[in-house]
């Protein structure tokens, strides 16, 4: 039961609240935004302030309609009314715009009606009647906007373009003079009877010159006629008219003079045909029958009359005349020769192609039909000829090889035993090449001359063996030093030269110049031989020796000096070597070649001049024990004493 109790009046509360809100609709609205409605008000309070300024109709007509609206007392209830409706409020706000738009001022008033009184005043003499009615008709309804005191300024101002707009529906009366005169000339040319003009072009006008009476203009609703003949006639229309009048003038043609043209059209009909091609005699006399046709036609305009002037003088140019075909007669007379009976003077290969250009351009059957033919032209006469003439440029006569024969004949006779086996294979294929020239049929004069004196020099081909002699007893001495006795890059170089020989002695086609260099080479490289290199001795701290007179390059150069031991010797890039400290070590130097020498170099301490150059003076052999005396602080004297007795 308790539950029903809160239900009913759950129930009850919310239709409580469904009828209040149809109940007090103005209570619970939001109130009216009256700000643009005070605004308003506050300027129609400035409206009657200035009062003067304004049209007093004007003003009157403000006074009466804003009384009908109950006046500023009502505007200022409403602006106090808290339950007036924002619907209400903006209908009043713009009632009073309303009322302010329509008002005209008294400047803008006199300003446009002096342009109106000054338009209505003007003299309109020189325009249409029709235009001048349409005039005043604009003009009045202006008026009844200037006097309407509810017009207001900005429409009253709008005046200002609408009475110069008027001022454009005036239309210039016509000046008839020119349209009245080209009428008249039409219709006594309509009147006639045309025999100054063309038959077809004087139809042609008479049929536009009937429309004159007949067709209605559709822009103006009237006849070429109508307007002639009308006392309002504005500039447009007759100028329309009149260029229709003149379009039927301009199609008229007076009929051309032909007497030049019939003058020249007799002299071309007694030209002498007989030296000229039948085919062009027919193009002449046919173009003649086309210049007379123009002649008898008498719709001929002057323009075709000029054409037909410069037809005729060009008609001379179609007369082709007979070919003068004694050359082409004379050329196939020679080729025929040439294919028939002297194929066999020729080489084969130009005869072959001579046979292919004879067929090409149809053979001597073809030819003879062209010099049947009476309409050849000469141009297509001297092409044939020189068609024929191409064909037998391409024959080249076979050459006179006797000369040729005797000097083979001289070169199978040589003797090959003494010369090398290529230069013999070279010559020999030089004596093939000549002999397949001697005996083809395809050897010209030219070929064979040129093949003449390469025969002449053929035997400069067969180049003598090599003495090698000299080589070979210089190998054989090679082959008795030792190794072990000499440096290794002067031993090496010599070992290079000595493989170099031994091939090319095995070489049965080496040149004389080869062998004589090579033993030139190998005599320098035998004087170039070193003996072992004793160590060289270097005083610490002072001086430098270059290493390149102790090395044999050869052909070849030194890549690198490399000190076996640098705290002892430093060697630069160029192979100088400086001591820097007490110590036996070696320098080796390297060639591009593969072989190097390990040079040996004793530094010693600083000891007397007199004691170090003594040192070096003496034999390899007791410098040794001479430099072991030197550290053990032994005298000069007693050291030198010692070595000798060793």
């Amino acid at each position: 039961m308790k539950f029903n109790h809160q239900k009913i009046f759950i129930l009850f509360l919310i239709s409580s609240i469904f009828c209040l809100s149809f109940t007090f609709p103005k209570i619970l609205a939001e109130p009216a935004n009256k700000t643009a409605l005070i605004e308003e008000r506050n300027a129609i309070n400035q409206v009657i302030a200035n009062a003067s300024l304004y049209m007093a109709e004007s003003y009157n007509a403000f006074n009466s309609d804003l009384s009908l609206l109950g006046g500023i007392a009502y505007v200022d209830a409403v602006i106090l009314d808290d339950l007036a409706t924002q619907v209400e409020v903006d209908e009043l706000t713009y009632a009073l715009q309303q009322l302010r738009y329509n008002l005209v001022t008294k400047l803008i008033h006199a300003s446009i009606n002096l342009q109106f009184q000054q338009a209505d005043t003007a003299s309109l003499v020189g325009y249409t009647l029709r235009s001048q009615n349409e005039y005043h008709t604009e003009l009045d309804r202006i008026e009844g906007i200037l006097n309407d005191p509810r017009s207001g300024d900005v429409k009253i101002s709008l005046l200002s373009g609408e009475i110069i707009e008027a001022h454009n529906l005036l239309v210039f009366l016509a000046d008839k003079t020119e349209l009245m005169a080209s009428m008249t000339l039409a219709n006594n040319i309509a009147i006639s009877d045309g025999l100054l003009y063309t038959p077809n072009s004087f139809a042609l006008f008479l049929s536009a010159h009937a429309l004159f009476e007949t067709q209605v203009l559709e822009k103006y609703s009237m006849t070429v006629n109508q307007i002639v003949n009308h006392s309002d006639t504005s500039v447009d229309e007759a100028e329309e008219a009149l260029n229709i009048i003149n379009n039927a003038l301009s199609l008229l043609y007076l009929r051309p003079d032909k007497t030049e043209l019939n003058e020249a059209y007799l002299s071309a009909l007694s030209h002498d045909l007989s030296p000229y091609t039948p085919n062009s005699q027919v193009v002449f006399q046919n173009g003649l029958t086309s210049i007379k046709s123009i002649i008898d036609n008498p719709n001929t305009l002057m323009n075709d009359l000029e054409i037909a002037l410069v037809d005729l003088v060009n008609l001379y140019l179609v007369l082709v005349p007979l070919a003068d075909k004694s050359e082409l007669i004379a050329a196939n007379t020679l080729a025929m020769l040439a294919y028939y009976e002297e194929r066999l003077d020729y080489t084969t290969s130009s005869y072959s192609l001579f046979k292919d250009a004879v067929f090409a351009y149809g053979t001597y059957l073809f030819i003879n039909q062209l010099i049947a033919d009476q309409n050849i032209s000469q141009e297509d006469v001297n092409e044939w000829v020189e068609t024929i003439n191409e064909a037998l440029s391409l024959l080249v006569v076979r050459a006179d090889v006797t000369l040729l024969q005797i000097e083979y004949d001289q070169l199978l006779k040589i003797n090959t035993a003494p010369y090398t086996p290529a230069s013999i294979f070279d010559f020999e294929e030089e004596i093939d090449r000549i002999a397949a020239i001697l005996y083809s049929r395809n050897t010209d004069q030219a070929l064979a001359d040129q093949t003449l004196i390469e025969a002449k020099s053929a035997s400069t081909r067969l180049i003598l063996l090599a003495n090698t002699d000299e080589l070979e007893t210089l190998i054989v001495r090679i082959e008795r030093y030792k190794e072990s006795d000499y440096t290794a890059t002067s031993y090496g170089y010599l070992m290079i030269l000595y493989e170099l020989a031994k091939e090319q002695l095995e070489n049965p086609n080496v040149l004389q110049s080869v062998i004589d260099v090579m033993t030139v080479d190998i005599k320098l490289a035998i004087s170039l031989l070193r003996p072992t290199l004793s160590p060289i001795l270097l005083k610490a701290g002072q001086g430098s020796i270059n290493l390149h007179e102790y090395i044999v390059v050869g052909n070849s150069f030194i890549v690198s000096y490399e000190s076996n031991n640098p705290s002892i010797l430093f060697v630069d890039d160029e192979g100088n070597i400086r001591g820097l400290a007490y110590g036996k070590t070696h320098v080796r130097v390297t060639l591009d070649n593969g072989l190097y020498d390990d040079i040996p170099v004793f530094v010693k301490a600083n000891v007397q001049t007199a004691t170090f150059v003594l040192v070096v003076t003496l034999p390899f052999v007791s410098a040794g024990i001479a430099i072991g005396l030197l550290s053990g602080n032994i005298k000069p004297m007693k050291i030198i004493n010692k070595i000798k007795k060793i």
